[in-house]
């Protein structure tokens, strides 16, 4: 699992490598597209009172995500929305929950991570 909060994640993330230069782009337009919309006068905006970007890895285990801001498993969330992104040919899914007013994790699971799970397409077909 990957989280990204402020810009430093985002550079480490370019410098180890994780992502190819394209996620890495959609990841960061995210980030940014979010402190356009949210930034209040902080002079270091992060997203630790607004919720995480979140990459979900196929170490993950979806049933526990507690270390994710959920108290259940992925599939147990209402999601406000769930889309599928392609990049580059890889498909991941977003998935937004809103856990209150304020606190919006966003969530990106690869394709090969949620085939681990045969209940993902009865989640998508409800909430998408």
């Amino acid at each position: 699992m990957e989280k990204i909060i402020s810009v430093a994640d985002l550079m480490r993330l370019k410098i180890i490598r994780k992502f190819r230069e394209k996620e890495l782009f959609y990841l960061r337009e995210q980030f940014f597209s979010l402190q356009k919309s949210l930034q209040n006068g902080e002079k270091e905006f992060t997203l630790e009172k607004y919720g995480p970007i979140i990459i979900l890895e196929e170490k993950d285990n979806l049933y526990h995500l507690s270390s994710a801001h959920l108290s259940e498993s992925l599939f147990e969330t209402i999601p406000e929305e769930i889309k599928e992104i392609v990049i580059e040919g890889k498909s991941l899914y977003k998935i937004m929950v809103i856990c209150n007013n304020e606190f919006m994790p966003i969530f990106f699971v690869p394709k090969e991570v949620i085939e681990k799970y045969p209940e993902f397409p009865d989640y998508l077909k409800q909430w998408s």
